[in-house]
């Protein structure tokens, strides 16, 4: 890192880090179908025709995690740990999260063997999973769903940090950011099933850990 870069950093200039997650248990995906049951179609054959709509994908094909949704998972699990910003009285680090850092793109999900990303029209048939016909309703009506699932995974995504007085590129604000990752691989996961689910909490899919965290890097746009 060059003293030019250093000093910008400790100027407050916006920084990134490069963070790689690895799947520890399935990641199973819920995006809501797009296609709308043709009439006389049966619940077993639109699911069957149209389960891989619930994996979301980048202009290629490839199946691809929200930035948003790993931002959401973050202030979540950051919520939960109650961490206060030391000297700023009873402010909580959480409620800086929001609009303090930004997941900028939507990662691939890679396959940690060999770094190659998951097409979507390639996903296996998963096993069915008899859950609520609406979830959130109050009809308890419970039919077969097919959730793409993926059993290996990887994640490389880019974390700026924008709010650089609250989360300084060295000392605590930065070490939240790692512990808040940290945690959110088993308190907070990633997809549907996911342990901090709000529709059915308490899953085990979509953990991980924080197999690195490099940077930081100045934010160039």
């Amino acid at each position: 890192m060059t003293d030019r870069v250093i000093q910008e950093l400790e100027d407050g200039s916006p920084y990134q880090l490069n963070v790689v997650l690895r799947g520890v248990s399935p990641l199973t995906l819920g995006k809501r179908l797009e296609s709308l049951k043709s009439d006389g179609e049966t619940n077993d054959n639109y699911e069957l025709r149209c389960w891989r709509e619930r994996a979301a994908v980048d202009d290629d094909g490839f199946v691809i995690i929200s930035g948003t949704a790993i931002h959401r998972m973050a202030q979540g699990v950051c919520k939960k740990m109650n961490l206060k910003i030391p000297g700023a009285g009873t402010s909580k680090y959480w409620m800086m999260l929001a609009t303090g850092i930004l997941v900028p793109e939507n990662p691939r999900v890679l396959n940690p063997d060999n770094n190659i990303g998951y097409k979507r029209d390639e996903l296996p048939l998963p096993a069915p999973i008899f859950t609520l016909a609406q979830p959130g309703s109050n009809k308890q009506t419970r039919v077969d769903k097919y959730f793409p699932t993926i059993n290996k995974w990887k994640l490389n995504f880019r974390i700026v940090v924008l709010d650089t007085k609250i989360f300084p590129y060295i000392g605590v604000g930065s070490d939240v950011i790692e512990k808040v990752l940290r945690s959110g691989g088993y308190v907070g996961g990633l997809g549907t099933y996911r342990p901090s689910s709000p529709v059915q909490p308490g899953g085990t899919n979509g953990r991980f850990v924080v197999e690195s965290i490099s940077g930081p890097t100045l934010f160039v746009g």
